[in-house]
């Protein structure tokens, strides 16, 4: 499987009517990339609005859901936990800071990666998965930076988020 997926919400979102329900998982973290519209999303509990030119990190274990207005334009790009350990080895604030969710808005150096990484997704070459995961750490490390600077987005422990995912199971049943 590939370390690093890009997606443009287009390619999902309306297929199940710009709405994705509740989920969480165990071995991706995600950066959620607004370029234009509006997002309303849910992330362990707290409702929000999200629109043009933000970005959202959702590290692995975390529940969360979204409501994309029509046509809202922008990329999601999945993380396998491998990578995000291997990006935050041997930093400790790095890891810290990728360990919980946060928002931000969309600087041009990291809009830039953002759609370099799109085209090597789509170009599929034969070196596309090494070129990604080198943008991607820098995606990962732009990000991170982005949160420090600002200050911005709570710890919040897997096992607290594992409790919630078990409770709306426990709901839907």
């Amino acid at each position: 499987p590939d370390m690093v997926h890009c997606e443009s919400y287009s390619a999902r979102a309306p297929i199940h009517g710009w709405r994705i329900l509740p989920h969480r998982h165990r071995q991706l973290a995600q950066l959620f990339v607004i370029q234009d519209g509006e997002v309303w999303t849910k992330v362990d509990g707290a409702g929000f609005t999200l629109n043009s030119r933000k970005i959202l990190f959702i590290p692995q274990y975390c529940v969360h859901e979204f409501k994309f207005e029509t046509d809202t334009e922008g990329q999601v790009i999945s993380f396998a936990a491998g990578m995000i350990r291997a990006a935050t080895d041997g930093s400790s604030a790095l890891g810290g800071i990728l360990s919980r969710p946060f928002t931000g808005s969309l600087s041009s150096p990291l809009e830039t990666l953002v759609l370099q990484l799109k085209d090597l997704q789509e170009r599929r070459g034969p070196f596309h998965q090494s070129a990604s995961v080198g943008l991607a750490q820098t995606v990962l490390s732009l990000t991170a930076e982005m949160a420090e600077e600002t200050a911005q987005g709570t710890p919040i422990s897997p096992r607290g988020r594992l409790q919630e995912l078990d409770t709306l199971i426990l709901k839907q049943a």
